[in-house]
C-alpha cells in the first residue's frame, strides 16, 4: 500500500492536491482526525481491502485533535507502514489574497482575538512546524496555478505515466443529437 499524508497551510492547495491524487487512483480522506490515521491504514492493509493507494488530508481544521499528529505518524512507523508527507506552503501575502478572493474564513480565525487572516496564518505556521519537519515533499504554491500544482502532484505520485490523458473517439449521428460527453466535434 502507498500512503501519502497531505498537509500544509490552509489555502495552500491541499484540496486541489487531494483531488489530483484521487484522479490518479488514490482513495482520499480529508480532515481525518490524526488519531484515526493508524486505524485507517490498518483497515487498508487488510487483504480483503480494495484500497491500494491511500491519501489522507490532515491540518489544523481538526482543532484539538491536531496535537496527536506526531503520535499517529509514529504509530505508522511502529506498524512498519511507509508513508510520504506532502507539505503545501504559500507566502502569507498570497494566502491573504486567496482568502480575500474566496471570502472564506480561515479555520483558525475564531481562535484569534480580532479574527485577522494574518494572525491566523502565523498561528497555523507555528502549529504545523513539527509536521513540516517530517515532510518528504515540500511544494510552495505561491506562484502556482491549479494546473501547475496538479502537474506537480501527478509527477510526484503517479506511478504509471500512461494514465496521463485519455482520448475517446466516437461516431455519432446528428439526427440523435451531439453526445453530452463530447468536448470537441469534427
Amino acid at each position: 500500500m502507498k500512503l501519502v499524508v497531505v498537509t500544509g497551510l490552509s489555502g495552500a492547495g491541499k484540496s486541489q492536491a487531494l483531488h489530483t491524487l484521487e484522479d490518479i487512483g488514490f482513495y482520499c480522506v480529508d480532515n481525518l482526525p490524526p488519531m484515526l490515521i493508524p486505524q485507517m491504514a490498518q483497515l487498508c492493509l487488510d487483504e480483503k481491502s480494495p484500497i491500494e493507494n491511500l491519501a489522507l488530508g490532515i491540518d489544523t481544521r481538526s482543532g484539538a485533535f491536531f496535537g496527536h499528529t506526531d503520535e499517529a505518524l509514529d504509530a505508522l512507523r511502529e506498524m512498519n507502514i511507509n508513508y510520504d508527507v506532502l507539505y503545501l506552503n504559500a507566502s502569507e501575502e498570497e494566502l491573504i489574497r486567496r482568502y480575500k478572493e474566496t471570502r472564506r474564513k480561515h479555520p483558525l480565525a475564531d481562535k484569534i482575538s480580532e479574527g485577522s487572516v494574518s494572525e491566523a496564518v502565523e498561528r497555523e505556521v507555528t502549529l504545523l512546524s513539527s509536521v513540516k519537519k517530517l515532510a518528504d515533499f515540500m511544494v510552495d504554491t505561491t506562484k502556482m496555478s491549479n494546473k501547475q500544482l496538479r502537474e506537480r502532484v501527478m509527477s510526484m505520485f503517479m506511478e504509471d505515466t500512461s494514465q496521463g490523458i485519455t482520448l475517446t473517439f466516437m461516431s455519432f449521428g446528428f439526427k440523435y443529437g451531439i453526445p453530452l460527453e463530447a468536448d470537441t466535434i469534427f
